[in-house]
């Protein structure tokens, strides 16, 4: 993971000596939140439960179009400890437009579990890489916003050698205000996950629908709704029905609910409470479960 930080103090030197030391901005913000859930393995048999303590922060230095971070995140396991990981991630974003509404990110990151994870899916394993994204957004008044994310992301899975993902995503969406105090965000987005090992190789779309209601000035709450159709390319299951043994391609609907509450205690302090519900179906019925998460967490920003 050493060489993510290396990376991060080579852009700031690059392009932070172009900009007087004053137009910067120099900021730190930790997070840590208690979770717990009632499926810590996504299974559909046999739950079990378990408490998480997520810690994070990060580092940043900003000027009107430029942003560097370097950001840390560790997953602390009560019971199934196996599943502990540290991830650390680098990022360069840049605005372009005049209106400083677009911008293009480039990031890399390094993901590490304490040993082998047991949770269930795709992308549970130790991996690095790196992406690169476009952010555009075009405002139509006040209260209304079209916006538009194009990324290509990269991972490489260390444990396994055959594994290399190249993820093409784009989305499509917009944010609308309402009496400046309830936002109504919509989004679409397809994506294509090509793996080296084809068996993970899938081809996604879905939706998602965030409301937020600001209460007062101190309080805000949300209820995000995400639901997305996983096709996957090159797996197939066999399946017995009426005498007949068939084979068909694995598919997945999966949907999230989560409804939250933040609580601004001051300029530098932000409370959060949140519950969530996770449904995936499949129709290969080994692969179908559904998790409740309940979490508690504060944020502090310097």
């Amino acid at each position: 993971m050493y060489f993510i930080p290396l990376i991060f103090l080579l852009l700031v030197a690059i392009f932070g000596s172009s900009s007087p030391v004053k137009a910067w901005d120099f900021s730190f913000k930790g997070d840590l939140t208690q979770k717990s859930t009632d499926n810590v393995n996504y299974s559909s048999t046999d739950l079990v439960s378990d408490r998480v303590k997520v810690i994070g922060a990060y580092f940043q230095t900003k000027d009107e179009n430029d942003r560097f971070r370097l950001r840390f995140k560790a997953n602390r396991y009560v019971k199934i400890v196996e599943n502990n990981s540290n991830m650390l991630e680098a990022s360069y974003q840049r605005k372009f437009s005049k209106d400083l509404s677009d911008s293009f990110q480039f990031k890399v990151f390094s993901e590490k579990y304490t040993t082998i994870p047991t949770i269930y899916g795709d992308t549970t394993s130790d991996n690095k890489g790196g992406e690169v994204q476009f952010a555009l957004s075009r405002p139509m008044d006040k209260t209304l916003n079209l916006n538009a994310i194009y990324l290509v992301n990269y991972k490489s899975y260390v444990k396994n050698l055959d594994r290399t993902d190249y993820r093409f995503e784009t989305s499509f969406g917009l944010d609308k205000l309402f009496k400046k105090v309830l936002t109504f965000a919509p989004e679409v987005t397809i994506t294509y996950n090509n793996s080296k090992e084809s068996y993970y190789t899938t081809f996604n779309f879905g939706a998602n629908f965030y409301f937020g209601l600001e209460l007062n000035e101190y309080v805000e709450v949300y209820f995000n709704y995400n639901w997305s159709k996983v096709n996957y390319m090159d797996r197939s299951f066999t399946l017995t029905k009426t005498g007949r043994t068939i084979t068909l391609k694995e598919e997945l609907t999966n949907s999230s609910r989560e409804i939250g509450l933040n609580v601004y205690a001051t300029d530098w302090l932000t409370l959060e409470a949140k519950f969530g519900n996770t449904k995936s179906n499949s129709n290969n019925t080994l692969n179908t479960y559904q998790a409740n998460d309940w979490s508690l967490g504060a944020s502090f920003r310097y």
